[in-house]
């Protein structure tokens, strides 16, 4: 859901929600952790996590739209378990600048912090990890 609320300590409430995003078919009986980052071309980006953190099928997946209050189309996984020998990550969000994200996955027997340089083209997200 997507909620105005003023400017004044965000408290008070401005008109009413908006639902930007349901359960997939995909997505388990979780869709956490929403973050909404609008990159310098135009496009809006709910970056999302479906299902559950303590399984592998925890993932950051996002949407795009051109507005903030969509519609939002989804893309699919940005990270999903198996990639950049990734084991459950989510969580993600972006930096103020834009294009940095942090986000976590599984690191032996615990939780990692990741981080990642994100950039846009055609709607698609594609991210790059420091050397």
């Amino acid at each position: 859901m997507l909620q105005q609320v003023d400017s004044r300590g965000g408290i008070n409430k401005i008109g009413s929600p908006v639902q930007i995003l349901t359960n997939g078919p995909g997505d388990g009986p979780y869709v956490e952790a929403p973050a909404i980052n609008r990159f310098p071309d135009g496009t809006y980006v709910l970056f999302y996590s479906p299902n559950c953190f303590a399984t592998p099928d925890y993932a950051v997946a996002y949407a795009t739209a051109k507005s903030i209050a969509g519609p939002y189309t989804r893309q699919g996984a940005l990270f999903k378990t198996g990639d950049y020998g990734l084991v459950a990550p989510g969580g993600l969000d972006v930096a103020v600048n834009g294009n940095h994200a942090v986000f976590h996955a599984n690191y032996g027997t615990g939780r990692a912090m990741y981080t990642a340089l994100l950039s846009i083209a055609n709607d698609k997200i594609s991210a790059t990890f420091g050397t």
